[in-house]
């Protein structure tokens, strides 16, 4: 793996999908479905992603990361149409960073499977912080995400 990166940008923001972006559910109130390798997954996508992103888009490069396959993160980002938002995905069959970072902030809701993410981070970045975020349940009145932009414009410096 070749990590000479032609130049080192400032700034990353690496988001996770499953928990803290969207919630699944078998409820039949989540109406919102896609299809992947054959299996239909009910969500429901966490309030204000749109505008979290395009603010956080002006700060620096963002990474939707995921446990499971490419095509499983990139039917997501194309139903919740953030694909011009983001800088790009990691998930469990494609790790790559476009870059070399000062620093990335990896935003997660599970701490343990943060800690898995760090070691890799690690190689792309001189400095990789974490937030943790609540899992999101399906509220509609969610505002978690509004209120990390303050904490992440101090972080990005």
């Amino acid at each position: 793996m070749n990590l000479n990166f032609p130049e080192i940008k400032s700034f990353a923001l690496m988001i996770d999908l499953d928990g803290s972006l969207k919630t699944e559910s078998w409820d039949k109130n989540y109406e919102d479905k896609i299809k992947v390798h054959e299996k239909v997954y009910r969500f429901k996508i966490r309030p204000h992603i749109k505008e979290f992103l395009t603010i956080m888009g002006r700060l620096g490069d963002i990474y939707i990361n995921t446990k499971a396959t490419s095509r499983y993160c990139s039917k997501f980002i194309k139903f919740m149409d953030i694909s011009n938002l983001i800088t790009g995905y990691i998930s469990r069959d494609e790790l790559v960073l476009k870059n070399r970072y000062r620093k990335i902030i990896l935003i997660d809701n599970d701490h343990e499977i943060a800690l898995e993410k760090i070691h890799f981070l690690k190689k792309h970045a001189d400095k990789v912080e974490t937030i943790l975020i609540p899992t999101y349940r399906g509220n509609d009145s969610d505002k978690e995400l509004l209120k990390l932009i303050s904490e992440i414009r101090v972080k990005a410096g």
